[in-house]
């Protein structure tokens, strides 16, 4: 394990300048490392596999993954590994539905004696393997080994990117909606109306709109410059007006 002010001169690696950002990014890359120690039927997604994978500007907190099956001591096996690893880590919550696994652990942070929540999701979900592609992660701290992971593509990131506009009140989806589409995804909006039927590129446009006045609070997760509401919005609805 690396202290936090060791971790400062790595982290800029990914952009990063807020020791608190940093700390957590670390501890995702460790978690992400033992998750895919061994070969794993858990697929990586959501805006953090955006940020470490396919390059996003914008700081994601949670690690999401999608799975038909989840081990049962997920939450023993991950403490205990990170113990050995030299962090104090506790289970603070784990909760498990018909859908959903979620696991909320507290690491300490030995500089200033807080503890770092670290989130994780589990859909339980099977995901077909066109939407599945192997990736490396090469993390920027020096005692993260290579992650082999499996995670989503780019296109079926963007189509859950495209619901998630569609149906919550969250700035950061249209974001990340704009990123898919700068990295060269390209949205299919027949498979978008196949998951919703009563979907339109006027009530998407709608759904957009709607996000405009909380845009200010993504300057806090966006590492640079974020583009105006404006500007996203435009290249968005071009992209889809072009399909």
């Amino acid at each position: 394990m690396l202290l936090p002010e060791e971790l400062k001169r790595y982290g800029f690696q990914r952009r990063l300048k807020l020791i608190e950002q940093i700390w957590l990014d670390y501890l995702q890359d460790h978690v992400l490392a033992l998750l895919y120690r061994d070969p794993s039927d858990l697929i990586f997604r959501g805006g953090t596999c955006i940020w470490k994978v396919y390059g996003g500007e914008r700081f994601s907190e949670d690690l999401d993954f999608a799975s038909e099956g989840i081990s049962s001591d997920l939450a023993e096996y991950l403490s205990e590994e990170l113990n050995l690893l030299g962090f104090t880590v506790y289970v603070d919550k784990k909760r498990e539905t018909e859908s959903m696994y979620r696991l909320h652990l507290e690491v300490d942070r030995p500089d200033t004696g807080s503890t770092t929540p670290l989130s994780i999701e589990i859909l339980k979900s099977s995901v077909s393997m066109e939407k599945i592609t192997d990736q490396e992660i090469h993390s920027p701290y020096p005692d993260v080994p290579r992650i082999d992971a499996r995670t989503l593509t780019q296109e079926a990131l963007l189509l859950e990117k495209v619901s998630a506009v569609y149906n919550r009140n969250r700035p950061r989806d249209v974001h990340d909606v704009y990123r898919l589409l700068k990295n060269g995804a390209s949205v299919e909006l027949e498979e978008v109306k196949d998951r919703w039927k009563d979907f339109t590129i006027e009530k998407f446009e709608m759904s957009l709109d709607k996000k405009k006045d909380g845009w200010e609070s993504l300057r806090a997760l966006i590492i640079g410059t974020i583009p105006e509401f404006k500007e996203e919005k435009q290249y968005i609805m071009q992209e889809f007006k072009e399909r």
